[in-house]
């Protein structure tokens, strides 16, 4: 479980690096950049990935998931007035419930990076494409 909780812990102190990086320029939602103030992020955790914000998320996930299914947890979990069957069922959804979101936010990550990407684009021009020639991966070094 301490192992989990660390990798969680490295996952949010990216990520709170990457909002300070972007100051009034992050937003939730896909678009303009300009409104926090010019200029494209290039340096930090940006220039290593394009998309590190994305990475640290996912990082706080795998550790959340770590955490939580290290069996001293998941034996914890225990309804004395219920059967063993109805314990293992509970087991298996517990499992499922946190396997669910670390197997579907790299999907929903990766729409949403083509997307950014293309308002970063019409937003920075040569910038942009300088940038994105410079920083090749998107996500993960020397995979996308």
């Amino acid at each position: 479980m301490l192992a989990g909780l660390s990798v969680c812990l490295v996952g949010i102190r990216l990520r709170t690096q990457c909002y300070r990086q972007l100051g009034k320029r992050f937003t939730y939602d896909l678009r303009s950049h300009s409104r926090g103030g010019p200029g494209l992020v290039t340096t930090g955790p940006y220039s290593v990935v394009r998309h590190p914000s994305y990475v640290a998320a996912m990082i706080t996930w795998a550790g959340f998931a770590i955490a939580y299914l290290d069996p001293r947890i998941t034996k914890s979990i225990k309804f004395d007035t219920l059967s063993h069957q109805m314990n293992v069922g509970l087991y298996n959804l517990w499992h499922a419930a946190l396997a669910v979101p670390c197997a579907l936010f790299p999907i929903l990550f990766v729409m949403r990076i083509r997307g950014e990407e293309r308002i970063l684009a019409q937003e920075f021009g040569p910038r942009w494409d300088q940038y994105a020639r410079r920083v090749k991966w998107k996500l993960i070094p020397y995979i996308w």
